[in-house]
């Protein structure tokens, strides 16, 4: 017994010298604080340049290593000169700001991930308003429901921002059913710019028509800027609706909505088929009235563990102008 209590004498200092050099260890932290909470750079106009720097500090009792500095836009830069910082000192995060990118309200982030205790990302917001040297009136051009071989024209305006001249270069469309003139409208030192008249070509297939007007200005800072155009156009063979929507369809059980198909040119009409690959999709049809409008009963019996169901099935027809007509569907599907 004595022998024992002599052995732990000993051993008694080398642990005690032991957790004595491990417990420092476990207690430091690296801290990091940043001295903004934000950059709210104002009103800019485009094209301006603006540099902010931020002060990292490490408040902890470690080193502070910095593993990544990154943002949420290319309109920002970051650039941290430091990858390491000692307990008690600091290091500057240089920030940029490119406005000639981008326009109207501005809310990024900057993100700095470290080995700081509990706040290993660290998100920075940068916020402010670019104000647009020139911009579009609309971001799109939706002529709605067409008739076939109709020609209708809308317009928008490319507005140029007071006291600035800014030539229009030119404006193009990407498909040849769309037709795109322009003409100046005020003056430069008020409200002005140019009014672009959009119109539809005669030929335009019987089907969902998508096509973009891209408008090319004489600025350095930003020359192109587009805008979509839309249609349906609508031949003589009708259907209604032409979206079908289920609704909501538990799993397993089946709904059924109905859509007339009717010719209106007096073309005797049939119905050859419908088609449709998706296989939780059945359909039959029923002439009402001979040789010129149907009923399409489909029905959707959800089979899959999915939540919703979207998709097309397509009306054969013997209509030499609309032989296949897509229709559209969705459902939502409760498990």
């Amino acid at each position: 017994m004595p022998r024992r209590s002599h052995a732990m004498h000993r051993l008694l200092p080398a642990l005690v010298g032991a957790l004595l050099l491990v417990t420092p260890g476990l207690a430091q932290k690296a801290v990091i604080q940043l001295d903004a909470k934000e950059w709210d750079f104002g009103d800019r106009l485009q094209g301006e340049v603006e540099k902010k720097t931020v002060v990292v500090k490490n408040l902890g009792d470690a080193d502070l290593v910095i593993k990544k500095v990154g943002v949420t836009c290319g309109c920002v830069g970051a650039k941290i000169d430091a990858r390491t910082i000692a307990p008690g000192t600091s290091t500057q995060l240089r920030l940029s700001l490119n406005t000639g990118r981008v326009s109207g309200k501005i809310h990024k982030y900057v993100y700095i991930e470290s080995n700081a205790d509990g706040k290993t990302k660290v998100m920075f917001p940068v916020r402010g308003t670019v104000q647009p040297l020139w911009w579009l009136s609309t971001r799109s051009l939706n002529f709605g429901v067409v008739e076939e071989g109709a020609t209708p024209e809308l317009t928008f305006r490319v507005h140029v921002l007071p006291g600035h001249a800014i030539p229009l270069a030119r404006v193009q469309t990407t498909s040849g059913h769309l037709e795109a003139r322009s003409e100046p409208f005020g003056d430069v030192d008020g409200e002005h710019g140019y009014v672009v008249h959009v119109r539809l070509g005669p030929k335009l297939p019987t089907s969902t028509f998508v096509g973009a007007v891209q408008v090319r200005m004489r600025c350095k800072i930003r020359e192109l800027d587009q805008l979509t155009v839309s249609a349906r156009v609508q031949g003589p063979v009708r259907i209604s609706p032409d979206r079908v929507s289920f609704g909501a369809v538990p799993s397993g059980q089946s709904k059924t909505v109905s859509v007339t198909v009717e010719c209106t040119d007096g073309t005797p009409l049939e119905i050859k088929k419908i088609v449709c690959t998706d296989k939780q999709i059945s359909s039959t049809i029923q002439e009402i009235e001979a040789g010129k409008k149907y009923r399409v009963d489909v029905t959707i019996k959800p089979v899959r563990r999915v939540r919703r169901a979207v998709g097309r099935f397509y009306v054969m027809t013997n209509h030499p102008k609309q032989r296949m007509i897509p229709v559209g569907y969705r459902a939502s599907i409760i498990p």
